[in-house]
Parts: C-alpha cells; structure tokens; sequence
C-alpha cells in the first residue's frame, strides 16, 4: 500500500506537474506565476482521486 501512495504523489506531484507547467508556459503562453495555480486546481483533485479510489483500496 505504501508503494502505490508514493507512486500517486510522486505521478501527480513531480510528473504531471511538470509537464502541465511546461504546457501553460510553453504552449499557451500562460505566465509563470499563474502556471502552479492552475495546477494547484487541477492537481489536487487528481491526487485525491488517485488516492481514495487507486492506493486505498
């Protein structure tokens, strides 16, 4: 179980967070500051999504 909580935080929190960083700067000319809010809204639903239904089950 401890496996899959780490891999979820580490998927959404290090991978995922890159790339959608990399994606609003780079692609949708989004300013850096504003880049981590709208991960912040998008990645924190996913994590708990990832979490209740996928490493605590």
């Amino acid at each position: 179980m401890l496996g899959k909580v780490f891999l979820s935080f580490v998927g959404t929190g290090l991978i995922l967070q890159g790339f959608l960083l990399m994606l609003w700067v780079d692609v949708f000319h989004i300013p850096e500051i504003a880049g981590p809010l709208l991960n912040i809204c998008i990645l924190t639903p996913t994590n708990f999504i990832l979490q209740k239904f996928w490493a605590y089950k």
